[in-house]
């Protein structure tokens, strides 16, 4: 988002000349109160009170008011400069990486409201002081209110009067507690004693941030606990889904007050975002493991998960509304959605957001590029989206959103693991041992285990601490895996460590023990011809010298794949032959499409053998699945090969399968020599 236009610009020049002016016309004979109240200014801004709508209010425009009152217009101008440079500094953490353009463009704000506050001053210096100071604080904090707003309106396009009448309420707070508190100032007699009175202010405003700031952490520790509950949920359900609630409930956070939603509801909101999908908890995990498209027993199921979560979050919330939030994020603009069809408008709002940070972190989850999130994103307004929402978010938004959070893959240990419903309960017996750290206050990491890498679990938890966020990561060290989870405090943090390698071995060990049983028996009683692979490497040990490969990600990649494989085909095979492997190739291709994703056709000579290996990134095939999928002639599932396996393992010579969950390889290998094609073609 660009932050130069006619009116930023024009800010910016206000606030390069509102320095100068503050600058030269001083006045020196009070600089012992500007820079009391000055200091009192910084300290409120940098320690803000924390509100429980996630608003902070900064005391520091007392300070500034107060100024404007004890000194004049040049004075409060001094004051916000220098506060407002602490503020960014705060911010940015450097001097060197603060946006001056922005510093300046704010001061340019201040230094209008501060201007006609000075005039309302003056225009009621008849009145009562409590009046004065009423109308005073009301004319710099709506002016500041308009200011914003009109940032927002030219950068963003947002409404200048967009949820107006909320900001002023916020208001309220702020303008009261400047009645209550700068009269007192205003009737001290001297220097002396107005120290004594900013002191005796300044302590007790301390002790409100001190405390705001301790029950904030406690909502925020909750809130937490609240995330990692719904994680273990969906890491439970598939490792693939793990952290999407905390990635909704994120993005709506974000996005909330763009979208036009109350900030004094939004926690609410947030919280079902987080928890949106805790229907699918109730759900069979294999519903969400399946290959391909559901069906229509299995959609159906699916799409109870908005009701089973709606019965959760009834009988745990007292407000009915948040159920039906849960129940209709699912609904589609143009009807056709579920559970209940629902249409435009007679969608709940609530439902509406929902769906659209739903959708948007599963594209960002899928695609890197912002441009195709916002293409992807503007093809669903309209249908499934809101249209009124989505055109409230732009490629600097989806920009925002993505340096906010993560969608690298945490871990790609689930790759090499196949996933065996029968052996769960087993694997229980092997989870490895857990254990607690404490990263100090001093920088140093206490009862700390060798099996650790200690520079790296340092570094996170002093990034834990810095950004006050809880976090997780999976950490690869001296051959053993640790999932590392940091909690952080005011100044340690807590590590929590479960050491998954027991798991792991025990999984991969128990799933090779399968495979090694299922092998003998396919090898025998497909007469040799199917041959089961325990490993990658064992079904590349077949292969022979590479030819050619080509991808096949769509349906119209079908018939390219049969002229791209009949290009190759050697002379000592039959032509008869060729016939067979086009029908084998065409049935492997349309299997790709169908059940698996990346896929790919790679062609090998050996020998006298035409070699065709058929290879995807798909899920794979169930343990169980497999010996149905490879004997049973015409057998389907959305975890098998399709009823297509038995026209290509009937075509070639002999067929080679290895699968896991980084996906399936087929090998076909055609040979002029093969009595059973010979066969088969008389038959």
């Amino acid at each position: 988002m660009r932050d130069l236009n006619w009116y930023t610009g024009s800010l910016f020049l206000i606030g390069i000349y509102a320095l100068f002016h503050a600058i030269y016309i001083h006045q020196t004979d009070h600089w012992p109160v500007l820079l009391l109240i000055t200091g009192l200014i910084v300290v409120l801004d940098l320690f803000p009170i924390k509100l429980p709508s996630g608003d902070e209010y900064a005391a520091g425009t007392i300070g500034s008011l107060l100024l404007l009152y004890h000194i004049g217009l040049t004075a409060s101008i001094i004051s916000i400069t220098i506060s407002i440079f602490f503020a960014f500094l705060k911010r940015y953490r450097s001097v060197r990486k603060i946006n001056w353009f922005r510093y300046f463009v704010t001061i340019g704000m201040y230094f209008i409201c501060a201007s006609i506050s000075s005039v309302v001053i003056q225009l009621t210096d008849d009145l009562s002081i409590f009046v004065s100071v009423w109308l005073t604080a009301s004319t710099f904090d709506v002016l500041n209110t308009l200011l914003l707003a009109g940032i927002g309106k030219s950068l963003m396009g947002t409404p200048i009067f967009h949820h107006f009448t909320d900001k002023l309420r916020e208001l309220i707070v702020p303008v009261f507690v400047c009645v209550i508190v700068i009269p007192r100032f205003l009737f001290v007699p001297d220097l002396t004693q107005l120290v004594v009175e900013l002191l005796y202010t300044a302590f007790f405003l301390l002790i409100i941030i001190f405390f705001s700031t301790q029950f904030i952490n406690q909502i925020t520790i909750r809130q937490h606990t609240s995330n990692e509950f719904i994680r273990l949920l969906e890491n439970r359900i598939t490792p693939s889904l793990a952290g999407h609630g905390a990635r909704v409930g994120l993005i709506c956070d974000m996005l909330i007050e763009d979208l036009g939603y109350p900030k004094n509801k939004k926690h609410n909101l947030i919280q079902m975002a987080i928890i949106h999908d805790i229907g699918k908890s109730l759900l069979p995990s294999h519903v969400f493991r399946k290959r391909g498209a559901l069906t229509l027993s299995e959609e159906k199921e699916y799409q109870s998960h908005c009701e089973k979560g709606a019965e959760i979050v009834r009988s745990t919330f007292p407000n009915d509304k948040f159920a039906d939030w849960i129940l209709y994020h699912h609904e589609q603009w143009d009807g056709k959605g579920f559970p209940s069809g629902l249409k435009e408008n007679d969608i709940p709002f609530e439902s509406r957001i929902l769906s659209l940070c739903n959708q948007l972190d599963h594209i960002m989850t899928r695609h890197r590029d912002d441009t195709t999130v916002y293409q992807l994103l503007q093809e669903m307004s309209g249908t499934v989206l809101d249209p009124l929402l989505t055109a409230k978010i732009d490629i600097s938004t989806i920009s925002y959103i993505r340096e906010n959070l993560s969608y690298e893959s945490h871990s790609q240990m689930d790759e090499s693991i196949e996933t065996n419903e029968d052996s769960r309960n087993e694997e229980k017996s092997h989870i490895g041992r857990s254990f607690f750290l404490q990263y100090t206050s001093d920088n140093q990491l206490a009862n700390h285990d060798n099996a650790l890498p200690i520079d790296e679990v340092s570094r996170l938890a002093k990034l834990s601490r810095e950004t006050k966020q809880t976090f997780h990561e999976t950490i690869a060290y001296n051959e053993k895996t640790m999932e590392i989870h940091f909690y952080p405090s005011n100044t340690e943090v807590l590590i929590f460590v479960h050491d998954l390698t027991p798991m792991l071995e025990y999984r991969m060990k128990t799933t090779r023990k399968v495979l090694e049983s299922y092998q003998d028996v396919i090898r025998t009683l497909s007469d040799e011809k199917i041959v089961l692979c325990t490993s990658e490497a064992e079904l590349k040990g077949h292969l022979g010298e590479y030819i050619d490969s080509m991808q096949v990600n769509s349906a119209a990649d079908v018939p390219i794949s049969r002229n791209f494989v009949s290009k190759y085909i050697p002379d000592f095979l039959k032509p008869q032959f060729h016939m067979k492997i086009m029908l084998a190739v065409s049935e492997g291709a349309t299997n790709l499409i169908k059940h698996a994703t990346d896929g790919e056709i790679s062609l090998y000579s050996k020998e006298s053998t035409f070699q065709v290996l058929i290879s995807d990134k798909g899920s794979g095939i169930l343990l169980h699945e497999i010996p149905k999928t490879l004997l049973v002639s015409g057998y389907s599932s959305k975890r098998s090969l399709g009823k297509g396996f038995s026209v290509m393992s009937k075509s070639a010579h002999k067929v080679t399968v290895y699968t896991s969950t980084r996906g399936t390889s087929i090998l076909m290998e055609f040979s002029h020599e093969s009595s059973e094609i010979k066969k088969d073609l008389i038959s």
